[in-house]
């Protein structure tokens, strides 16, 4: 896991608007092609941009005639550690997305990921 949100980290400031939805409508369209009526995704909200938010915000207007789309608000660098995650979050909230979701391991002590928790509770 560790080496995936790494590898995220560095292809994530590389992401194009246009190709993220035509990746995430190209898996809808899957998704529908097998009988799926719903779709849960957690959403990187660790990024200034938030183009994830935005993207995924989109496709979810696209897809909604056939599929109920469910997007999470994700920390992904943890809540505890970055220094923006609260500002991101709330911003994301305030876009649109779903729900929320915490990544309470990845904080550095046992005490962060239960206050990771507590706060995202």
């Amino acid at each position: 896991m560790l080496e995936g949100i790494q590898i995220w980290g560095e292809l994530k400031p590389l992401l194009i608007q246009e190709a993220v939805i035509e990746w995430a409508m190209a898996y809808c369209d899957l998704a529908d092609s097998q009988g799926l009526l719903a779709v849960r995704s957690h959403v990187d909200i660790c990024d200034e941009r938030l183009l994830g938010v935005e993207v995924l915000l989109e496709v979810k207007r696209r897809v909604t005639p056939y599929i109920e789309l469910q997007l999470i608000a994700f920390p992904q660098k943890s809540y505890c550690r970055s220094p923006d995650a609260v500002e991101l979050l709330n911003r994301a909230l305030d876009l649109g997305l779903d729900v929320v979701g915490g990544i309470p391991h990845f904080e550095r002590t046992m005490a962060d990921g239960a206050a990771n928790m507590t706060a995202l509770c």
